[in-house]
C-alpha cells in the first residue's frame, strides 16, 4: 500500500480505495476529515480547494500507517490517539475505552444538576481515561474530585488527560469488587464522605460479545466493556453497597446503564432504600442513565 505522488488528491484516492467496503461513504469521508486535520491541520474547506497541495514525505509516511491501521478496523480514535468529549480533547488508547456520546449525556445532566450547589466531594468509579471527572471539574471547578479504575495503565492516561486539561483530579488504583474497596477509598481520600458517586461500569454482558463490531470487541479492552450473564447489574450492586458507607448525607448517584437493565437499576436501588430514584432516556430514546439520593 503506497500512496501514488505526494498530493492530497493521491492520499484521498489511497484511502477510498483501502478503505472502501470498511466504513461508509459518510463514515470515510468523516475519516479523512480527522486525519488530515490531525496531521495536515487543514479543515475540510482546505482539503476541496487544495487538491493538489504537495504533503512532505514524513506526513506521507504518517498517513500510509494510519490507513493500514484503519484497514484492520482499528478504530480511528485509537489510531489519532486522541478522542473528543464535550469539547475537550482526551488521549486514548487500547487501556481505555473510547469516549461515548452518551456518557456526554450523563455528564451534561450532572452539571446542570449541581452547577449551582456549594463545594462537592465527588467520586467517579471504573474512571478509565478520566473523561467524567476531568470534565466535571473543569465545569465545576469548586469541586473535590476523586476517581479510582482498576487498570494501572488507564490510570496513567487519566492522569496524562488531567494534566492536558490544567484540572486536578486525585486518581487512585482500586478494584470495586474486591472486600477490601470501602477501607481502600477512606484511604486515599481522608475518610471524606462523598456528596456524589458516578459510575459507567462494565454493563455488556458476555453473550452480546459475538454481536460487536471488530472495533469495539478487538481493540477496546474487555475490562472495562463485559459483565457476565449470570449478574448483569452486578457493578450497580456492589457500588449501591459502598454509597451507604461512604457516602455523606443526601448523597447522589449517577449511573450510565445497558439499556436492557436500567429498569432493574432503578428497581434496585429503591430496593435498598435510596430516594428518589429516577430513569433517564439517552437522545435515542433508550433508558440509560439512573440517579438516586441517600
Amino acid at each position: 500500500m503506497q500512496i501514488a505522488s505526494n498530493t492530497i488528491k493521491s492520499v484521498i484516492a489511497l484511502y477510498k480505495s483501502e478503505l472502501w467496503g470498511i466504513y461508509s461513504d459518510s463514515e470515510l469521508q468523516n475519516i479523512i476529515n480527522w486525519i488530515f486535520e490531525k496531521q495536515l491541520k487543514l479543515n475540510s474547506t482546505d482539503i476541496i480547494s487544495k487538491k493538489e497541495f504537495v504533503v512532505n514525505p514524513y506526513d506521507i509516511k504518517e498517513l500510509e500507517r494510519m490507513c493500514g491501521e484503519l484497514k484492520t478496523h482499528k478504530p480511528i480514535q485509537y489510531v489519532l490517539g486522541e478522542a473528543e468529549f464535550y469539547r475537550l480533547k482526551f488521549k486514548v488508547n487500547e487501556s481505555v475505552l473510547i469516549p461515548r456520546p452518551e456518557t456526554e449525556e450523563l455528564v451534561e445532566l450532572i452539571i446542570n444538576n449541581l452547577k449551582i450547589k456549594s463545594p462537592l466531594t465527588i467520586l467517579d468509579i471504573g474512571t478509565g481515561s478520566g473523561c467524567i471527572p476531568i470534565t466535571i471539574k473543569k465545569n465545576i471547578p469548586h469541586a473535590n474530585v476523586f476517581a479510582l479504575d482498576v487498570s494501572t495503565e488507564a490510570l496513567e492516561i487519566a492522569q496524562y488527560n488531567a494534566k492536558q486539561s490544567r484540572v486536578e483530579v486525585n486518581f487512585f488504583q482500586a478494584d470495586v469488587l474486591s472486600d477490601t474497596i470501602i477501607e481502600d477509598i477512606l484511604k486515599q481520600t481522608n475518610k471524606k464522605k462523598m456528596d456524589l458517586i458516578i459510575s459507567n461500569p462494565p454493563y455488556v454482558l458476555e453473550s452480546e460479545r459475538k454481536g460487536l463490531h471488530n472495533r469495539v470487541k478487538s481493540y477496546e479492552p474487555s475490562l472495562a466493556l463485559f459483565v457476565n450473564d449470570a449478574d448483569p447489574i452486578l457493578f450497580y450492586r456492589k457500588i449501591a453497597a459502598l454509597t451507604k458507607k461512604i457516602g455523606a448525607k443526601n448523597a447522589s448517584l449517577y449511573f450510565e446503564c445497558h439499556a436492557d437493565y436500567a429498569q432493574s437499576v432503578c428497581e434496585m436501588l429503591k430496593a435498598e432504600n435510596f430516594s428518589d430514584s429516577c430513569l433517564f432516556t439517552d437522545l435515542a430514546g433508550l433508558n440509560r442513565f439512573v440517579c438516586a439520593c441517600l
